[in-house]
């Protein structure tokens, strides 16, 4: 799955992309976040890390998914 916010004229996009992938009884999340356009160098310093931002994300689906699983 993907998630694209852009500006016209391809001065800024922001992607989080998305994957599942089955494993060893378990299944792999995985977030990648992709800033780019002309724009994308003066934008990252005002988003700040978001790495923060993603691993909470990740782990509140965790919680979730574990929740589901047990119900």
């Amino acid at each position: 799955m993907e998630w694209t916010g852009e500006l016209p004229l391809g001065l800024f996009t922001g992607r989080r992309i998305f994957t599942v992938s089955p494993g060893d009884g378990e299944v792999e999340f995985r977030m990648l976040v992709q800033l780019s356009g002309l724009l994308a160098p003066l934008m990252v310093k005002p988003l700040g890390n978001r790495q923060l931002e993603i691993d909470s994300f990740s782990s509140a689906l965790k919680v979730r998914a574990k929740q589901d699983e047990a119900e």
